[in-house]
């Protein structure tokens, strides 16, 4: 993941939102599985229709108004918050995943799918 506009200031989501989806279209649509669990999460999936995620509104529901939302405060949005960010890392190391130079793998989380081809054995990530 480049920069691309070098005076893009990202102060909310959704602002991230519109810089990615048109130059990652399949950032919204990957799907992670988390193999110990037996369960799949689309930590972006929201971005589809162009609203934030669950997870992203529960953090500032919690963050701002903590004695409303604290049953926001929950192991499900922190998953989700996690799996979102994996994605944003496989993303932002590209390059690095490509070249087969992220090392060890992710053992708690993998994509499904069509999101991601395997190039060999140990499961190293091509991003479409």
């Amino acid at each position: 993941m480049q920069k691309k506009d070098s005076s893009f200031r990202g102060e909310k989501i959704h602002l991230y939102r519109n810089l990615l989806k048109p130059i990652y279209p399949k950032f919204c649509k990957l799907e992670v599985k988390l193999p110990r669990f037996g369960f799949t999460i689309l930590p972006w999936e929201n971005w589809r229709t162009n609203k934030t995620p669950l997870w992203w509104r529960a953090y500032n529901n919690v963050k701002h108004n903590r004695d409303k939302h604290y049953k926001s405060a929950n192991l499900r949005n922190v998953i989700a918050s996690l799996t979102g960010l994996f994605i944003a890392n496989l993303y932002f190391y590209k390059n690095k995943a490509e070249n087969e130079e992220l090392m060890p793998n992710p053992r708690m989380f993998s994509l499904l799918g069509d999101s991601y081809r395997i190039l060999d054995n140990n499961e190293h990530y091509i991003l479409e």
